[in-house]
C-alpha cells in the first residue's frame, strides 16, 4: 500500500537519507530536497552547483552536501538556506556545538566555526587517505591505506 508519492523533476543518483520528520534527496537537477516523511511535501529545495552524486550528511543543525569540484555546503535544516561552502571541502568530517571539521582536496582538515560560517584554522591530515563523516558526536574518524585507523576529539 503506497501512502505517498512526491515526483522529482530527475533522476536521484545517491541513497536518500532520513532524518526524524524529513527525508533528504539530492536530484540530478542540482536540487537537494528536504522533504516532509510523512506526507513526501517538499519543504524546501536547495540548488547545488553540479549533479549530486553523494549523499548528503545530516547533523543535528545542519545539512552538508558535497558536489566534486564544487566543495561541501552547509544547509539550515529549518531555513534551506546556506550557512557556508568550503570550496575545497570533499566530505564533512564532525560537527560540535561551536566547529564544524571538513576534509579537503589537498587531505587538510578545515575548522569552520559555526556562528560566523568562517574558516578558523587548517589542520594537516596528510597522512589520511579515507575518513568517516560522523553526524552523531564531535569524534572525527579517519583511516590511511595501511590499516591504521585514528579518532581524534574535535574540540
Amino acid at each position: 500500500m503506497r501512502i505517498w508519492q512526491t515526483d522529482l523533476p530527475d533522476k536521484i543518483m545517491a541513497p536518500m537519507v532520513r532524518d526524524a520528520n524529513s527525508l533528504y534527496a539530492g536530484c540530478w537537477d542540482t536540487y537537494l530536497y528536504k522533504l516532509k516523511f510523512t506526507t513526501g511535501q517538499i519543504e524546501w529545495k536547495y540548488q547545488m552547483p553540479g549533479v549530486l552524486s553523494t549523499s548528503a550528511v545530516v547533523t543535528s543543525m545542519a545539512v552538508f552536501q558535497s558536489v566534486p569540484n564544487h566543495g561541501v555546503t552547509a544547509i539550515g535544516k529549518s531555513t534551506g538556506t546556506e550557512l557556508f561552502t568550503v570550496l575545497d571541502g570533499t566530505a564533512m568530517l564532525a560537527q560540535t556545538p561551536g566547529r564544524t571539521f571538513v576534509i579537503t582536496t589537498d587531505r587538510n582538515c578545515a575548522v569552520i566555526d559555526n556562528t560566523t560560517g568562517k574558516e578558523v584554522e587548517r589542520l594537516n591530515f596528510a597522512q589520511t587517505a579515507l575518513q568517516a563523516s560522523n553526524n552523531v558526536d564531535g569524534y572525527i574518524y579517519v583511516a590511511d591505506k595501511q590499516g591504521r585507523l585514528a579518532c581524534y576529539a574535535a574540540k
